[in-house]
């Protein structure tokens, strides 16, 4: 082979080389390219496996939480409830703190507004000046009207839902309410328009952020009476009647519930009643309201509104938290704290913090 053969070949030979290392390297480029992308993903897979919902995460705490407890509710299985003094149940929503009344069943969140708002439970056009006519006056003395206090008093309604919202225990839509939902023994047409403060508040909590997270959620409105009994009658009773939608309040039996001295404050009946040696009733609320995060402190005249009727005689009362403290029942007309409830949706994800008002809860969607 002459010179010039023998550089030609060398040549061919070289670029031949050259060839085979740079498609080594680009197909080990691209293999290694292709690792590290499955890598991302199964990084990225094991990120939202390791992500815990909100309420797997506070189901998964222990007992004790800062000055109160996490527990399970005895009531009711798979729902978890915050008790006791101030408890570490903070969350964050949008930049604004909120507290945690339980994890549901359905793991659902039931939180209630840090804020409490002035305002009356209902209103008619005969009610102390008030002018807003959201329900008819009745028509005669022996009428069974919805409306109706006493001998011609005119003073708001007690039903946070209307015919059209208001459901019977089985989720039958009802256009009438029993008096007692434990005596069952006189009905009476419900409105046809949801209580003045429902209304209010739909209005106020949700705006678009809110109402992408707050889901619709069954809510207990039946009444329970003021007599002596369990709490477990006093569920009963709640449950006999619900409504479905997006903003309410706290029943009866959450601030019941919310007491971590279930010995003496176990039941309704038992905060508003201690017994006295001679068989009559005082207050026992001096003992149960420094062991109950759900009581604001604030003075007992003022008060905060529950969703619960209050089955009596008359029935335009509404269990009202200052209603504890005094024995006396709270008229809708009048007015007393609104803290908002609602339910957060299931599929929120925990991110920070530790429920205390230094560090509420953060989460994502």
């Amino acid at each position: 082979m002459n010179n010039k053969g023998f550089i030609a070949s060398s040549l061919l030979y070289g670029m031949l080389a050259l060839f085979l290392v740079i498609m080594l390297s680009t197909l080990s480029l691209l293999g290694n390219r292709k690792l590290s992308m499955d890598q991302m993903k199964k990084k990225a897979l094991n990120d939202v496996a390791d992500k815990k919902t909100m309420a797997e995460m506070l189901k998964g705490l222990e007992e004790e939480s800062c000055g109160g407890q996490f527990v399970s509710d005895d009531t009711e299985q798979g729902r978890y409830i915050y008790r006791g003094s101030d408890p570490c149940n903070y969350i964050s929503i949008y930049g604004t703190k909120y507290r945690i009344i339980s994890v549901e069943s359905d793991n659902t969140i039931k939180v209630i507004s840090e804020e409490s708002i002035p305002m009356v439970w209902d209103i008619t056009e005969y009610s102390y000046g008030f002018d807003k006519a959201w329900h008819l006056p009745r028509q005669s003395s022996v009428e069974e009207d919805f409306c109706y206090v006493g001998s011609g008093t005119y003073a708001g309604c007690k039903s946070w839902g209307s015919k059209i919202t208001t459901l019977d225990e089985v989720g039958e839509h009802v256009s009438k309410m029993y008096k007692s939902s434990k005596s069952q023994d006189t009905t009476y047409d419900l409105p046809a328009d949801e209580a003045f403060v429902n209304i209010q508040l739909q209005n106020k909590i949700l705006t678009d952020e809110m109402d992408s997270i707050v889901v619709n959620h069954v809510y207990n409105i039946g009444p329970v009476p003021s007599v002596e009994q369990t709490l477990s009658d006093d569920l009963l009773q709640e449950s006999k009647y619900k409504w479905k939608g997006k903003v309410g309040l706290m029943y009866a039996t959450d601030y019941v519930k919310a007491n971590s001295n279930t010995s003496e404050c176990g039941s309704l009946y038992a905060i508003s009643c201690k017994k006295l040696a001679d068989g009559t009733c005082a207050s026992n609320y001096n003992n149960c309201y420094a062991t109950n995060w759900l009581e604001t402190g604030s003075a007992p005249a003022e008060g905060e509104w529950t969703m619960i009727p209050r089955s009596a005689g008359n029935i335009a009362y509404v269990w009202n938290t200052r209603n504890f403290a005094n024995q006396q029942y709270t008229a809708a007309y009048e007015s007393s704290g609104v803290r908002p409830v609602f339910y957060l949706m299931a599929d929120i994800y925990y991110e920070s913090g530790n429920g205390s008002i230094d560090d509420p809860y953060e989460f994502s969607i």
